[in-house]
């Protein structure tokens, strides 16, 4: 049970972190219509159950918070009538990292994971949370048109064809997707050399390759601009060739998502696809000891408890012998005593 247990849980973490990553990804993106991408997958939602024996009726709402902070394991939450407690449900270990109340406005946050009471709890009330248990089984597709797919960024940046300067500029990349300014027109202009304004207010000082973020793009100018030189910003009208956000659709499965970004969910694949093997050929290899100890063993009883013909045969000879033998000592004294009366007559 605990390895089964723990192959679905980190399953369920995989496909959590997949599906949220994609949905967030194709929602930076515009569609063949030029809108923001719809989600592809259906959302995906831990499982909280209340005990039956709890003396309130509160229950415990759970959503996913942080997918990089997602540990999968089962959660045992109690409630002692002053202090939560909360606990790895598969060896009863305490955990200490988590913080808030459980109220709307102060959730609790475990593990990646957001809980919320719907009323006061009573002293002893228990709650069994799953964050990814469930998770594999529940995905879905919800995205039923293809034109949905949002293949391009929403913007695009561009150099002023007057400027004079080495200075170049990165293609967009957006950081927020949901800013209401996303796609309107930005200009940046250089003061002189060292020192730029963004449409026409400002000064900020030119570090060539730090990123300069507004209305929820991030672009990096590089380079040695002069006083004059203008970059621009700007929605990505028609997006005719323009693939980024696909490719960045494609770039999820490396992408450092879990573990604190410490692994990609490849890794995490290659980490389950290898456990499940190690588990398995330890299975055989127990399994194969087993069945050698069992033969051994069916041996034994035959060998104590079972028919040699052999040795039947050859203990069959020995009786018939013995038999045959008493029978010749029977004759010979039958003989002397006929031979002694005989004498006195």
């Amino acid at each position: 049970d605990g390895l089964l247990d723990t192959t679905k849980n980190e399953l369920g973490r995989i496909a959590t972190a997949l599906t949220t990553s994609l949905n967030q990804q194709n929602g930076q993106g515009l569609d063949l219509d030029g809108n923001l991408g719809a989600d592809i997958f259906n959302t995906l939602s831990p499982s909280a159950i209340a005990a039956t024996g709890n003396a309130s009726g509160a229950q415990l709402s759970a959503t996913i918070e942080d997918i990089s902070a997602l540990d999968g394991r089962n959660l045992l939450v109690q409630f002692d009538g002053s202090a939560w407690s909360f606990r790895n449900a598969a060896n009863g270990q305490q955990i200490s990292a988590w913080s808030g109340s459980g109220t709307a406005a102060d959730p609790f946050l475990i593990d990646g994971v957001s809980l919320t009471l719907d009323a006061p709890a009573a002293a002893g009330d228990r709650f069994l949370v799953t964050p990814t248990a469930d998770a594999a089984a529940q995905v879905s597709v919800i995205m039923s048109n293809p034109a949905q797919l949002a293949a391009a960024a929403p913007t695009r940046s561009g150099a002023d064809g007057a400027n004079t300067g080495a200075a170049q500029i990165t293609e967009t990349r957006i950081v927020d997707a949901s800013d209401p300014n996303l796609s309107a027109s930005v200009a940046i202009e250089f003061l002189d050399a060292n020192t730029y304004q963004i449409n026409g207010s400002g000064s900020f000082s030119y570090s060539p390759g730090a990123e300069i973020v507004v209305n929820g793009n991030a672009v990096a100018i590089t380079g040695s601009p002069i006083a004059g030189d203008r970059f621009y910003i700007e929605a990505n009208s028609g997006a005719s060739g323009d693939n980024r956000n696909m490719l960045a659709m494609a770039a999820v499965e490396d992408s450092k998502l879990l573990d604190g970004g410490a692994s990609s969910v490849q890794n995490a694949v290659s980490g389950l696809v290898g456990d499940i093997a190690v588990a398995t050929r330890s299975a055989e290899l127990n399994r194969d000891s087993q069945e050698n100890l069992l033969r051994q063993t069916r041996e034994n009883v035959e060998a104590i408890s079972g028919v040699n013909l052999d040795e039947e045969a050859a203990n069959l000879l020995k009786y018939q012998q013995a038999y045959q033998a008493a029978a010749q000592a029977t004759s010979i004294a039958n003989q002397l005593f006929q031979s002694l009366i005989s004498s006195f007559r």
